[in-house]
């Protein structure tokens, strides 16, 4: 008996992974009450995935941090939609003598530090008990081409069914599942063949920034076109400028800022294959 894992779309998204299992410290505190088992409260601390992503943390948090990424992540989410202010996430499971159930989750984002960290605040309510935690989902750079993502559930504590059997499930299955699907993302990334590139002229008192995006993929024939949005940054994070990418190409003008800006593109190919790419634009006299 246990919570149920969610399924993973390996082409589309991706979770946030790791190569080190946390530390899991249980502790059930009774307490009396006239529903017995819903009264307890299950306390974990210290749950922490951690891996390496084939992909800067700029295109990483700009590419892959939405809330079906999130919700992949989550062992037992299956769906979930963006709010004002964070994520609407839908967990499924199964809990011994009930059968199979659905709980909402509210995840209210607390902090973000653009592509460094976010912080979400996990809350629910039901018959089936309480769910409570603080969720940090980190990106730090390792070497110039990859990132290392950690993701630690803190402060976790749970009444009745949602703590006595969710927090356990989180503790075991966090690491394997996105372990798994951060190895399927990089695979995606290996075959996928996309290439950004970018130049930065000076006209005027601007900057012009010109980006191209390619596909070298031998197997798909005719190319498909790219569409979506370029983000122009500084080395701060800063985003100067953005530019609408149609038909593989796209333009954009900013006034004070580097002659070789970091270049984020989003978006998606016409046959639906997704988009997170980065690149350091080369300037141009």
């Amino acid at each position: 008996m246990g919570i149920a894992a969610g399924g993973h779309s390996g082409a589309t998204r991706v979770a946030l992974i790791g190569t080190t299992a946390g530390v899991l410290v249980l502790a059930v505190i009774a307490a009396s009450s006239v529903t017995g088992v819903l009264a307890a409260t299950t306390q974990a601390q210290a749950m922490t995935a951690t891996a390496v992503i084939q992909a800067p943390p700029d295109a990483t948090w700009y590419g892959q941090m939405t809330a079906s990424t999130i919700c992949d992540m989550l062992p037992g989410c299956v769906s979930a939609s963006p709010t004002p202010k964070g994520y609407r996430m839908t967990l499924e499971g199964a809990i011994p003598g009930l059968g199979e159930i659905q709980q909402d989750v509210i995840a209210t984002i607390t902090k973000q530090v653009p592509p460094r960290l976010l912080r979400l605040r996990l809350s629910s309510q039901s018959g089936y008990g309480s769910l409570a935690a603080t969720t940090d989902i980190a990106l730090s750079p390792k070497g110039k081409k990859a990132t290392t993502l950690t993701v630690t559930v803190k402060k976790a504590a749970g009444t009745g069914a949602l703590g006595s059997i969710m927090l356990p499930f989180f503790a075991t299955r966090l690491q394997p599942g996105v372990s798994a699907y951060g190895q399927d993302l990089n695979q995606q990334r290996r075959d996928s063949g996309i290439a950004v590139r970018a130049t930065s002229r000076p006209v005027g008192a601007r900057r012009v920034l010109k980006v191209q995006v390619s596909l070298k993929n031998p197997l798909v024939q005719p190319t498909p076109l790219a569409s979506g949005k370029a983000r122009v940054t500084n080395r701060k994070g800063t985003v100067l400028c953005t530019a609408k990418i149609t038909r593989s190409a796209g333009k954009c003008r900013y006034r004070h800022g580097p002659k070789k800006p970091r270049v984020i593109v989003t978006g998606s190919y016409s046959s639906g294959f997704p988009i997170w790419h980065a690149t350091t634009a080369r300037a141009a006299k």
